[in-house]
């Protein structure tokens, strides 16, 4: 019987591998053409207009940044400044044709670096018509966050801790050790059976 138990664990050890080789299911390919502006706008989780201030290509497939000053802030929680992320290629998703003074439509999803946008996920350049649909879904928006510059890190209150405050040894241990003795007892049960049986 133990001798199956092993040869299923070992089976199924394989089979994981080879998924894990495998790499899965390919992943779909970017959709080059985004759909209607309404649809992706009801599924972003970060809506927002602004201006492109700074861009960055990242190195080795690494995200492009950019730096926006949000001027509309019509969905998810978005402050005056904020870094957005795209993937570094075309065929990924990646924004493309993205320069310094232009005024865009970002439509994304919050992550703690930034906002991750993607070429079929609704952004783009802003228009009158981009303007007048985005007020037409998602109302009139309202002023982003702002950015407090002041606001430092924060400051770590630290307590000493006093000798008698100390948790001596066989309170941590004891549980430790009901445990310890209770598998014992468990072990030399199951071998007494074992004996009786055989």
């Amino acid at each position: 019987m133990r001798r199956l138990l092993l040869l299923a664990l070992l089976a199924l050890s394989c089979a994981g591998v080879a998924l894990l080789g495998t790499g899965g299911p390919a992943s779909a390919a970017c959709d080059a053409k985004p759909g209607p502006l309404a649809g992706d706008l009801r599924q972003a989780g970060v809506v927002f207009t602004g201006t492109v201030s700074s861009v960055q290509k990242g190195a080795a497939g690494a995200p492009t940044s950019y730096t926006v000053a949000v001027q509309r802030s019509f969905h998810g929680r978005v402050e005056s400044e904020v870094t957005v992320l795209t993937p570094a290629t075309a065929k990924e998703c990646g924004l493309r044709d993205v320069t310094v003074g232009q005024r865009w439509l970002f439509a994304g999803t919050s992550a703690p670096t930034g906002v991750l946008v993607e070429s079929d996920e609704g952004s783009r350049p802003l228009t009158a018509a981009v303007t007048r649909t985005v007020r037409e879904v998602l109302g009139a928006g309202r002023a982003p966050i702002p950015v407090d510059p002041s606001a430092g890190t924060l400051e770590v209150e630290r307590t000493r801790v006093t000798d008698d405050d100390a948790t001596t040894f066989w309170p941590l241990a004891a549980p430790g050790a009901v445990i310890v003795v209770a598998g014992l007892v468990v072990l030399a049960a199951a071998r007494a059976l074992g004996r009786r049986k055989s």
